[in-house]
C-alpha cells in the first residue's frame, strides 16, 4: 500500500471518523503517553526522595549516638589528664581515715563532678590494684574476678597508652546478628581506658570504666518520624541496641524483600570502626507515596481525556450538520436551482464558506456571462496587439536594401555597419531567451562599438580581453552592453584626444567579475553621487542614466545581493566600471527578488 492510496482512503473518510481518528491520535494516544511517563518520573522521584528522607534520618539517628560517645570519652579525657586523681589512686594509705578523706574530696568529687551537668552514663568506676583503698563506691578492686573479664583482658592486652575502648557488655548472651532481638538480656555499653597518662615506677594500676545508660541511647536514637527498627551494630556483629523486639532474627529481617534496608558505617571514627547502625523499614511506606501518586496521576489523565472528548464531540457535531446541510444545498445548484441557503450568520470558514456560496448562488448568471464577455476581450485584445506590432521582416528587408545599396555604390563600410547594425537588431527581437552567455553578450558589444568606430573613426580604440572559462556563463540579456554605450557616449564623445575602451572578463571562485574602463572626462564626485543616488531610486524610464539604472535593476532582480556594482570616477581620469556577480554555468538564474542590500559603491578620483 503506497502514500497515494492512503490519501485517497483518508481523503474518502467522513468527517466525523477524521475528527475521531484524530482525536485518538493526536489527544487520547498523547495523553496516555505522557502522563505515563510522567507518573514513571514522578513515581521514581517520589521514592526517592522517600528513601533520602530515611537515610538523612538514620545519619541523624547516628550523629545523635556518636555525640553521646564523644560526651563521655570527653569525661574520660579529663579523668586521664587529672594529676590529683592519679596521685591519689597511686598514695598509699596508711589509716583509714586518710584514705576516707582521699575517697570523699578526691576519688568520689572527681567522678562525680559531672553526673549533675549530664546524665549520659549508667556509672562509672575506678580499677586499682592499690590493696590500701576500700573496694567501694567508684571504687573497685582488681582481684581474680576482673581479670578473667572480657573487657579487663583486652584492656590489658593494648600496648598503646592512653587508647580507649568501647566495649559491649553482653550479661546474657551473645547477642549477636543471628540470635532474636527479644531473647537476649539487655546490652550496655562501656567506655574503657587506662589511666597512664602520669606514669611513675611504684605507680599501681590504675582502670577507668564508665558505663552508658541503656535507657539514655533509646533515647537518643528513637525516631518517631518514620516507621520502622533501628538497630546498633558493633564490629563483632553483636546488636548493641534494638528500637523494637522482634522474634525475627536480625540476619533474616534485613533478608525480607518486604523490607527496604539501609544501613551506614561509622567508617570515619577510630573507636567505633566496623560499628554500624541498620535501619529496616516497611516498603508499605514507600507505596503509600506511590499510591498517592497513582491517585493524581489516574484523576489527570481522567481529566485531560473527559474534557477534550467532550470538545470534540461538541465540535464535530457542529461541523458535520453545517456542512452536511451545505452539501444538499450544494446538489439542488447541481440540478440549476438557485436558492440560497437559508442559515444563521457565522463568522468562522463554515460560515463564510455558506456567504460566498449564497453569494455564488445569486450571481452565477451574471458571473456566466461576465466571463463570456470577458473571453471575448480578451480574444479582441489579442487580435489589436497582433495587428499593433511591428513586422520585423519589413524592418530587416529594409536595412538589407540599404545594405546592398551600399556595396553597389561602392561603399563596405556603410554595408558593413549596416549589417552589424542589422545583426544587432535582430538579437534584440529575439527575446525568447532572456539569459544568454557571455560569448553572446560580448558579440552585442563587438557590433556596438565597430558602429561607434564608424562613427568617431580614428579617435576610438577599443581592447577586449575575456577569459575562455567565463565565455559560456550566462548573464541577462544586454545587461553589459549600456555599460559601454554610456563609456562611448558620455566618457569618449567629449574627448579632444583619441579615446580608449578596456573590456575585461574574469573569474574568481564564487564570482565573475567584468571591468569596463575608458580614458574620457570623468566625473566630478557630486556628478558620481547623483549617479548613484539614481540608481537607489525608482525613475522608472525617464530622466538620466536610464541605461545604466535599467542594467542595476534587472541585475539586483536577476542576482539579489549576489552581484555587486562599483563606479570610480574623477575629472578628467576616466571613468572604470565593475560589475560582479555569481558564478554559474546554466540558465537557473531567473528567481526575482525585492533587491535589498545590493552592494553599490563608488570611488571618487578626488577623493
Amino acid at each position: 500500500m503506497n502514500l497515494r492510496t492512503l490519501i485517497m482512503r483518508w481523503n474518502n473518510l467522513r468527517l466525523r471518523n477524521k475528527l475521531l481518528f484524530l482525536y485518538f491520535v493526536a489527544v487520547f494516544l498523547p495523553v496516555m503517553i505522557t502522563n505515563a511517563v510522567f507518573y514513571q518520573i514522578t513515581a521514581e522521584n517520589v521514592k526517592s526522595q522517600k528513601i533520602s528522607d530515611l537515610n538523612h534520618a538514620l545519619e541523624t539517628n547516628k550523629d545523635n549516638f556518636r555525640k553521646v560517645i564523644d560526651g563521655i570519652i570527653g569525661i574520660s579525657a579529663v579523668l586521664y589528664t587529672d594529676s590529683v586523681l592519679s596521685d591519689a589512686l597511686d598514695k598509699r594509705y596508711s589509716s583509714t581515715n586518710e584514705m576516707l578523706t582521699a575517697y570523699n574530696e578526691i576519688l568520689n568529687s572527681s567522678v562525680n563532678q559531672f553526673v549533675p551537668i549530664n546524665k549520659q552514663f549508667y556509672n562509672a568506676y575506678l580499677y586499682t590494684n592499690n590493696d590500701s583503698l576500700i573496694s567501694s563506691g567508684v571504687l573497685r578492686f582488681i582481684d581474680r574476678k576482673t581479670e578473667n573479664e572480657e573487657w579487663y583482658r583486652r584492656l590489658q592486652a593494648s600496648p598503646t597508652i592512653g587508647e580507649l575502648h568501647l566495649y559491649t557488655n553482653k550479661p546474657g548472651g551473645s547477642g549477636n546478628m543471628g540470635t532474636p532481638a527479644g531473647k537476649q538480656d539487655q546490652a550496655f555499653l562501656s567506655v574503657i581506658r587506662k589511666l597512664d597518662f602520669f606514669r611513675k615506677s611504684e605507680s599501681y594500676t590504675k582502670l577507668l570504666k564508665i558505663d552508658i545508660l541503656p535507657q539514655f541511647v533509646k533515647e537518643t536514637l528513637e525516631d518517631s518520624a518514620f516507621e520502622g527498627k533501628i538497630y546498633l551494630v558493633n564490629e563483632e556483629g553483636t546488636v548493641v541496641y534494638a528500637s523494637s523486639q522482634s522474634d525475627v532474627p536480625l540476619k533474616e529481617q534485613m533478608q525480607d524483600e518486604r523490607s527496604l534496608v539501609l544501613s551506614s558505617r561509622f567508617d570515619r571514627v577510630n573507636y567505633l570502626k566496623g560499628w554500624q547502625m541498620i535501619g529496616i523499614y516497611p516498603k508499605g511506606q514507600l507505596i503509600g507515596a506511590l499510591t498517592k501518586s497513582r491517585l493524581s496521576f489516574v484523576y489527570l489523565t481522567c481529566a485531560n481525556l473527559i474534557v477534550p472528548s467532550l470538545i470534540i464531540m461538541v465540535l464535530s457535531r457542529s461541523l458535520n450538520s453545517r456542512i452536511v446541510l451545505l452539501w444538499k444545498q450544494m446538489k439542488l445548484v447541481k440540478n440549476q436551482h438557485f436558492t440560497p441557503l437559508r442559515v444563521e450568520q457565522a463568522n468562522d470558514e463554515i460560515g463564510q464558506l455558506t456567504e460566498e456560496f449564497n453569494r455564488m448562488t445569486i450571481q452565477i448568471s451574471e458571473l456566466i456571462r461576465d466571463v463570456y464577455v470577458a473571453e471575448l476581450d480578451r480574444r479582441q485584445a489579442q487580435l489589436n496587439a497582433l495587428q499593433s506590432q511591428i513586422n520585423p521582416h519589413f524592418l530587416f528587408n529594409t536595412l538589407e536594401t540599404i545594405r546592398m545599396n551600399s556595396l553597389v555604390k561602392n561603399e563596405p563600410e556603410t554595408a558593413a555597419v549596416i549589417k552589424r547594425l542589422a545583426r544587432s537588431f535582430r538579437r534584440s527581437l529575439t527575446w525568447g531567451n532572456d539569459w544568454i552567455p557571455i560569448r553572446e553578450e560580448m558579440e552585442f558589444i563587438h557590433d556596438f562599438l565597430e558602429i561607434q568606430k564608424f562613427r568617431f573613426e580614428h579617435r576610438l580604440t577599443y581592447e577586449m580581453k575575456i577569459d575562455e572559462e567565463v565565455l559560456d556563463v550566462y548573464v541577462p540579456k544586454m545587461s553589459l552592453l549600456p555599460i559601454v554605450e554610456n563609456a562611448c557616449i558620455h566618457g569618449i564623445e567629449g574627448l579632444e584626444k583619441a579615446g580608449f575602451i578596456h573590456i575585461r572578463g574574469f573569474s574568481s571562485d564564487t564570482s565573475v567579475r567584468f571591468e569596463v574602463s575608458d580614458n574620457g572626462v570623468g566625473m566630478s564626485a557630486e556628478k558620481l553621487e547623483a549617479l548613484l543616488d539614481s540608481l537607489q531610486s525608482d525613475g522608472g524610464n525617464h530622466g538620466d542614466h536610464v541605461g545604466l539604472r535599467n542594467v542595476h535593476n534587472r541585475l539586483k532582480l536577476s542576482f539579489d545581493r549576489e552581484f555587486k556594482i562599483v563606479f570610480t570616477s574623477g575629472p578628467g581620469e576616466g571613468t572604470t566600471v565593475q560589475v560582479s556577480i555569481p558564478k554559474s554555468s546554466g540558465r537557473d538564474q531567473t528567481t526575482l527578488s525585492d533587491g535589498r542590500n545590493t552592494h553599490v559603491s563608488h570611488t571618487s578620483g578626488r577623493g
